[in-house]
């Protein structure tokens, strides 16, 4: 039988809107509930991570890496955020996201991104060879970045985990299935052998 150890279900359970603060308290211990299972599941490459606008995963972009510590293999829970915090500078956007590595340690991610808008167009063309940053920070620089995202931040840890567990049940009824018929096999090898 499972066994509840969660730390999040008193606030939980309140029945009032819980502060920011709060929810930075929840996404740290929802962090802190899963970090220990990182290493165990599939993550997802940081070369998988996609920005909303941009329409390419970061190996597509093909980025320059400015601290070669966090390669596009890097694997964790990455997410990256909708154009809020930015800044822009000429023909230039930077765009931030966040993550938690496989050994449970929070990244905050900037790409640095050049862009043009074609004459006649209102949306701009994003060009290949960004500057990716990636940095591990204490879970309190996230909080200040992205301070009304916490609760988001704690929805998308969640719906990772989720994934993470949907496909070990996968895995799991597939290890099923095969040691039933190596079973089955077994036994009709010594119904008909039997001596």
């Amino acid at each position: 039988m499972p066994v509840l150890y969660s730390k999040n279900l008193p606030l939980l359970v309140q029945k009032r809107k819980l502060t920011d603060e709060e929810w930075q308290t929840l996404v740290r211990n929802r962090a802190e509930l899963i970090a220990d299972h990182l290493r165990e599941y599939s993550t997802e490459p940081l070369g998988n991570m996609t920005f909303p606008g941009l329409g390419k995963r970061l190996s597509e972009m093909q980025p320059r890496l400015a601290n070669p510590k966090f390669g596009l293999d890097t694997r964790g829970i990455f997410v990256g955020l909708q154009e809020r915090p930015r800044s822009r500078h000429g023909n230039r956007v930077t765009l931030y996201g966040w993550g938690l590595d496989r050994n449970g340690k929070w990244l905050l991610i900037r790409l640095k991104v050049r862009f043009t808008i074609p004459f006649g167009h209102h949306h701009p063309t994003y060009h290949n060879h960004p500057e990716l940053a990636v940095e591990q920070v204490a879970q309190s620089r996230i909080n200040r970045l992205y301070p009304r995202e916490a609760k988001d931040v704690w929805y998308e840890l969640g719906r990772a985990a989720n994934h993470f567990i949907e496909s070990r049940r996968k895995a799991w009824a597939a290890t099923e299935n095969l040691n039933y018929n190596l079973v089955m096999e077994e036994e009709g090898v010594q119904a008909t052998y039997r001596h």
